[in-house]
Formats: C-alpha cells, structure tokens, sequence
C-alpha cells in the first residue's frame, strides 16, 4: 500500500511525502541524505514496508518540496520542525516513530558532538554497506558525513582521502 503526493506542513514549507507498508511495528520515519530525494529509500522501504508504516519525504529544497525563499528556513531547528510537522501530520500520536541513523547524526554533528555522531555514522555506514553495497549513493552520502568529522577533528587528509573516494562513487553512478 503506497500514498504518494501527500503534503505536510511546517512552517512556511510545504512538505512532500509518501506512505508505505502496513500496520505492524512502529512507523519509520525516512530522511534522506542532504543528495538525493526520498526515492534513496526505495530499498529499504521494500525490506521494511512488510512490517511497519514508512514515511518517506523530501527535505527542504529537495524533491517534491519546495526551496524555500529565505535561506534561513535551512537550519537544523527547521528539520527537527519538519519531522515534528509529519509525525501530527500522521495523525497517529500514540504510534512510535523511529527515525533514521543518518539524520540523527547530522544533528549531533550540528550541535558540536562529534564522538556520538562519528559513532552513529559508522553505523549506518556498516548498515548501508551490508544492505546497499559499497557503490550506493546513501554509503557515498554516510561516508562523506565521515569526513566532515574528520576535517572537523583536524584530519583533514583523512577528510580528503574519503571525499575522493565519495567522488569516485558517485561518478561511477552518473556513469550507471
């Protein structure tokens, strides 16, 4: 059972998502890496639909959501905004949300904590190797999260290592 073109809004933004699977567990809530759209979840919307409700959506500026008009509608605090907006817009408050590895991590990153979002990275990035492989454009996005922490840490030729190798990534996937 797929929704798709359903609206949310938050704020000034107006929210694209999409809803699929079933009423099992807890929903999950999907969010993209800052590279792509909604649609990197395909795949682990197809393993995980069986058994709980997938919410997939657009980040601000991305997909089927719209730019915002004021570049100060692009902070952390508006994604958080954004993820509050979609749960009530679910209508289902009493459900549990779990929301992905790689968001959490960027939030972490944002707020100055390195170690827990370096932790939480290699995490998806593990998840993402074993179920995407090592080409896919969410292990790219995952990988280059890694370096900013680098670079943030002072390492930057380790950032620089890793940035080459996300290039060569997604190089080959524009080749694909």
């Amino acid at each position: 059972l797929v929704s798709a073109g359903m609206f949310a809004t938050s704020g000034r933004a107006r929210l694209a998502y999409e809803t699929t699977g079933g009423d099992g567990g807890a929903d999950v809530l999907l969010i993209h890496a800052g590279v792509n759209d909604r649609r990197s979840w395909r795949c682990g919307v197809e393993r995980l639909g069986p058994r709980h409700r997938c919410v997939a959506y657009d980040m601000r500026g991305f997909g089927e959501t719209e730019d915002p008009a004021d570049v100060n509608d692009y902070t952390i605090m508006h994604t958080v905004d954004d993820v509050v907006s979609l749960v009530s817009a679910l209508g289902e408050g009493d459900r549990e949300t779990a929301v992905s590895q790689s968001a959490l991590a960027a939030a972490l990153r944002l707020k100055g904590d390195l170690a827990s979002a370096e932790s939480l990275l290699h995490l998806s990035l593990e998840t993402n190797r074993r179920t995407r492989g090592d080409d896919h454009p969410n292990t790219a996005a995952t990988l280059h999260d890694l370096a900013l922490i680098a670079s943030m840490n002072g390492d930057n030729s380790g950032a620089e290592s890793v940035l080459r190798h996300v290039l060569s990534i997604q190089q080959r996937k524009l080749g694909d």
